[in-house]
């Protein structure tokens, strides 16, 4: 019995840290700050300005056309790879007389490298039936 008694008592010492040491996960809670910064639209890590500033303003006299950068996009990115940026404008609200045309339009992208830049031009021409006004032209600006 003396020879048993030791096993028995290691089975037994076995069995209750297996038993306690076996409970189950029930809740655990963790806590994260996150800090977001907002920046300008030209500091952003795909940056934009517009001509003379937040929009392009083009004044155009009647029967006459303009050239323009409308839009210039600057890659920040910090992978240091180029993007590929395309615009997408909406003609729809604009009289028929009036013609606009921005580059990238027709669905051909511009590849920005790191660190570069690159200003979409732009020309609108007045025809004589186009009554005086401001005509916006919306961009979807794709990347």
């Amino acid at each position: 019995m003396r020879k048993i008694l030791p096993i028995i008592l290691v089975l037994a010492l076995s069995s209750l840290i297996l038993i306690g040491s076996s409970g189950t996960f029930v809740y655990f809670e963790a806590g994260r700050e996150v800090k977001v910064a907002v920046v300008p639209h030209d500091k952003e890590y795909l940056a934009f300005t517009c001509y003379e500033g937040y929009a392009a303003t083009v004044v155009v006299d009647k029967n006459s056309s303009k050239s323009f950068g409308a839009l210039t996009v600057k890659n920040y990115l910090n992978e240091l790879k180029e993007v590929w940026i395309r615009l997408d404008p909406d003609y729809s609200d604009l009289p028929g007389d009036m013609e606009v045309w921005i580059e990238s339009e027709d669905g051909i992208e511009r590849e920005i490298a790191s660190g570069d830049s690159y200003t979409f031009l732009g020309i609108v021409g007045v025809g004589e039936d186009v009554s005086e006004g401001e005509y916006v032209v919306p961009i979807t600006f794709y990347a």
